[in-house]
């Protein structure tokens, strides 16, 4: 862990981090759907399969 880690707001859990998290992972599948390479295709995906498994549990991601 780094001292910018240190930093973070705690996460509550509640409605609204998961409307964040949704809204993220709809961020993350659109700029995988304009992507030209293969590579940032499979990073943005894996991105918005992460935010969308946080806002379904926020306490299987939740930062230390």
């Amino acid at each position: 862990m780094t001292d910018q880690d240190d930093g973070r707001p705690p996460q509550t859990g509640g409605t609204g981090e998961a409307t964040y998290f949704h809204a993220r992972a709809d961020w993350h599948e659109r700029r995988a759907s304009v992507a030209t390479d293969a590579s940032t295709v499979t990073l943005h995906r894996r991105f918005a399969r992460l935010y969308r498994a946080r806002a379904a549990d926020p306490l299987v991601y939740e930062y230390p």
